[in-house]
């Protein structure tokens, strides 16, 4: 959302209610976006600026203002066109794929398929006149969970799960993806083993979804490939895994990049132990072979060194 508004040299501004509940004139905005928060709409006791709020975005709405609500911001939205917020039978939390709904040509266009994080307990009936727009994949949606449109100017998305209890267990992780080092412009793959019916997979880097396409491949599978590699790659991995039970996230895993021109030297200093303990005496001198562990410089592979993200 950030780099498209600064693509299009958006004057920004924001009201941080925490702060403060002063709010612009809306005759002097284009675009209104409402994000979210862990209150809920009725809370307007412990959070009097919700009254502001709701007044706010009704008056956009009335003055044709392009409104998006997200999360929170959608509840309000559809509680100031009059519709009805009540708690979802069921708490959603995690990695969910979504699908677009085609609303008609006038109408808000999600991508035909996209990963999203999901955190709900809340949800709402559609306003009159709205359209959905959105779904979750492989989940019946009711009245009551939605993303929705009403009109070219105002949109709204909240993803809730509403569908009964599965048989089937959530996924498990068999095995983890393990730190890996390769030369730039070479290809590095990321493995990981899990268990589970029904499992659907997206990659990570950083925190941040991996899309398909480029150098990157399987990005939703559970094998990740990443071709010509180059600094830009280098990071943590890691895999949201999921199926209609639930959902579950690997550890991270460090792409390293070795470069092409690296050589072996004597600056590589390893500090081997022997073991004496039966009287035996070891020497540096001739020629023999041990088991050794080399770690890299901060220990144990899977540790993530201070500030790495």
């Amino acid at each position: 959302m950030g780099s498209w508004l600064d693509s299009r040299d958006a004057e920004l501004g924001y009201t941080r209610f925490y702060e403060s509940a002063e709010l612009p004139d809306v005759r002097g905005i284009d675009l209104v976006i409402i994000m979210g928060g862990p209150m809920n709409v009725p809370d307007e006791t412990t959070h009097p600026w919700l009254v502001a709020e709701k007044k706010f975005v009704r008056e956009a709405i009335d003055q044709g203002v392009a409104v998006l609500g997200v999360c929170l911001g959608a509840q309000l939205i559809a509680d100031v066109m009059g519709a009805s917020i009540f708690p979802n039978e069921f708490k959603e939390v995690g990695w969910w794929p979504i699908e677009a709904v085609d609303g008609g040509e006038d109408s808000f266009a999600f991508p035909e398929r996209m990963m999203a994080f999901h955190w709900h307990g809340d949800t709402f009936d559609l306003p009159v006149g709205a359209l959905r727009l959105a779904r979750v994949v492989r989940f019946s949606w009711g009245t009551n969970t939605a993303g929705f449109d009403r009109g070219v100017a105002v949109n709204a998305v909240q993803l809730i799960l509403n569908n009964p209890p599965l048989e089937i267990e959530p996924p498990s992780i068999v095995a983890n993806p393990e730190p890996t080092w390769a030369q730039d412009g070479s290809a590095a793959k990321l493995s990981v083993s899990a268990k589970g019916e029904g499992l659907t997979y997206q990659w990570l880097k950083n925190g941040s979804a991996i899309p398909d396409g480029g150098k990157v491949s399987g990005a939703t599978t559970d094998t990740l490939t990443i071709n010509g590699l180059t600094e830009d790659e280098v990071g943590f991995y890691n895999l949201a895994i999921f199926n209609d039970a639930g959902s579950v996230i690997t550890g991270k895993a460090k792409l390293s990049l070795i470069s092409s021109d690296a050589k072996m030297t004597d600056d590589l200093v390893t500090h081997i132990k022997f073991d004496e303990s039966n009287g035996s005496s070891a020497s540096n001198s001739g020629s023999d072979s041990f088991p050794v562990e080399l770690f890299d410089d901060y220990g144990d592979p899977n540790e993530e060194p201070a500030g790495s993200e």
